[in-house]
Formats: structure tokens, sequence, C-alpha cells
């Protein structure tokens, strides 16, 4: 089974580029419904960048309950622990020199490569 989740563009960012390797979601009634009653049947998450076009399914190693690091997140959460072979597998990479140039794409925090959405690569293929 695979889930579906949508990350803010940042947040998108970190899991696509293989930085962040646990997605965690509040241990609310819904989550549980949607999450934790199913862990054992989910196997792989794609992530949606905002309400865009662009996704990144990764496989899920397991499911997990406990309290989120990040701070100010002191509930319980459900962990989805990604696999962590989950790195800079883009579809197109610019190497950048230090500088973070805006083509309207994404800067990968993990290898320093600006990465382009699907959309614009294909606008980029039409103006040739």
């Amino acid at each position: 089974m695979n889930l579906h989740l949508i990350l803010t563009h940042y947040w998108y960012e970190q899991v696509a580029c293989g930085f962040k390797h646990k997605e965690y979601r509040e241990a609310t009634a819904r989550w549980r419904r949607l999450i934790w009653d199913k862990r054992d049947e989910i196997e792989t998450v794609t992530f949606h960048r905002g309400y865009t076009a662009t996704t990144r399914t990764i496989p899920v190693e397991n499911i997990t309950r406990g309290i989120c690091p990040y701070e100010g997140f002191t509930k319980l959460y459900y962990i989805i622990h990604l696999n962590p072979d989950n790195r800079c597998a883009h579809v197109d990479v610019r190497p950048t020199t230090g500088q973070i140039y805006d083509i309207g794409g994404m800067y990968c925090h993990d290898c320093g490569d600006i990465i382009e959405s699907a959309i614009e690569q294909q606008h980029r293929e039409e103006m040739r």
C-alpha cells in the first residue's frame, strides 16, 4: 500500500534529497486510522511538494510511535522511517558554484545541487 502525504516545499526538499529519513505525524484519530492501523500494509510513501505535481515515492522501513525531536513538538507522534538509501536521485541536477541560482527549482541541502521539477524540465525542453 502507498500512503500519500503533503509536505511544505522546505520539508519536501529535505526528504527528496535524502537529508530527512523520518516523517512525523501527530498521533490523532485521523493519523491513527490512516497510518498506525495500516502500518503493516504501508510499503511506500509518496510525498507531494505542496499542492504541485512534484512528487517523490520512497520505500518505508517501518512505522513506530515516539516523540518528535523538533523544538516545540512535545506530543506523541507516528514516526514513518524512510529507506536510508534515499539519497539524491534527482531527475535533473545542476551543480552549483556555492551560490543558489533562482531557476525556480529546489536547492538540495544535502548534496548542494539545484533540482528542477518535471514541469520546469518540460518548459526548458519546449524553449529549445
